[in-house]
């Protein structure tokens, strides 16, 4: 399984009930809901912003997976490992069986 962007981290965390595992899991989730409600009479660098800080959370959250939570987030899904990158494609962590 790979996890590409914060998007999808905050998506697979909240529908696999892995928020509680750590603060910054649920800080995740909270600022991504914030971003996807940020409406469009805010400015793009507000969004921007936001977008920023939730991916900033995010990088230091799947080093963190992928090692002190990793039994946690594999045994959420039958594949063998999970892979985190950047948005740009580079290999942030394996969290593997």
């Amino acid at each position: 399984m790979d996890i590409r962007n914060v998007t999808q981290f905050a998506s697979f965390v909240s529908n696999s009930d892995l928020a509680t595992l750590n603060p910054t899991f649920r800080q995740i989730v909270i600022c991504m809901g914030d971003f996807l409600r940020y409406c469009d009479c805010h400015s793009r660098e507000d969004k921007d912003r936001i977008y920023k800080n939730c991916n900033q959370l995010y990088l230091d959250a799947a080093r963190m997976a992928a090692s002190k939570h990793k039994g946690e987030f594999l045994n959420k899904t039958g594949e063998r490992q999970i892979a985190f990158y950047t948005e740009t494609g580079q290999l942030i962590a394996i969290a593997s069986r």
